[in-house]
């Protein structure tokens, strides 16, 4: 995470790609997911699967010491 030096708070940035994923038959619900040091970046072919991919990433977000916090992981999937 990136630290504000002005405020000292911390910033995650959370990317949604719409674009064409590598992979011949791809379903329109598919999406790919990775989580690095200041953020997660999802990116699908419809806007279908980036709903599916904030979904997931929704799933994989805990609280520790009143902070929410995301393990480092990468992810793709299709139905």
């Amino acid at each position: 995470m990136h630290q504000n030096e002005e405020s000292g708070s911390q910033h995650y940035q959370i990317k949604l790609v719409r674009g064409s994923m590598s992979g011949a038959n791809i379903p329109e619900e598919a999406y790919t997911l990775k989580t690095h040091a200041d953020g997660v970046t999802i990116t699908a072919q419809t806007a279908h699967g980036l709903f599916n991919g904030l979904q997931t990433f929704r799933q994989l977000l805990y609280r520790k010491d009143g902070t929410l916090m995301v393990s480092g992981c990468a992810v793709r999937d299709s139905p």
